[in-house]
């Protein structure tokens, strides 16, 4: 092997470990609030008896369960799952006061753009000048195509047109 080739494969190699060492580095993997966990597991227990009430509903259709232990069983599953839904529902009541509202924030961007705009006149950026020419050649662009209008119906038509999109007559 020349030293191009092992440069290349050291490179190759350095991209790899990167690539896969960085979700390691991450700090945001480790953000997963106890709020979040609670709510993993709520929602785990519930797909839990769902699944059982499901199985319960086709032994009981097959035969296999008498009726008697049918509606017991049923009756406490269906008291689970209740209890369940209620924890899950006071649980995202206190996710959403947690965490900041948007329109905080939105409120707060507001508050930050008028004083900016109080500070002075805004100075457009040249992403703005390069749209708005943008813009102003696509007008005229646009208004070199018209050609008039049809005889028959008034539809607006473009100087290449032979025929009206509208009703179809030839446009002279």
């Amino acid at each position: 092997m020349d030293l191009g080739s092992i440069l290349l494969n050291l490179s190759v190699l350095l991209l790899v470990a990167f690539f896969i060492g960085k979700p390691l580095l991450d700090k945001q993997s480790g953000s997963v609030t106890s709020l979040d966990r609670k709510r993993s597991t709520l929602l785990a227990e519930r797909e839990h008896v769902l699944n059982i009430l499901q199985e319960l509903d086709f032994d009981f259709r097959l035969g296999k369960i008498p009726e008697e232990d049918y509606t017991a069983q049923r009756k406490e599953m269906l008291l689970k799952g209740s209890e369940i839904i209620k924890a899950l529902d006071e649980l995202e009541i206190n996710i959403r006061n947690s965490r900041p509202k948007v329109s905080d924030a939105v409120e707060r961007a507001i508050a930050d753009r008028r004083a900016s705009a109080a500070s002075g006149p805004r100075q457009p950026l040249a992403a703005d000048d390069e749209l708005e020419r943008m813009i102003a050649a696509r007008k005229r662009e646009k208004n070199e195509k018209t050609g008039g209008f049809c005889s028959q119906c008034g539809q607006a038509t473009q100087r290449s047109d032979k025929f009206c999109s509208k009703c179809g007559a030839t446009i002279n």
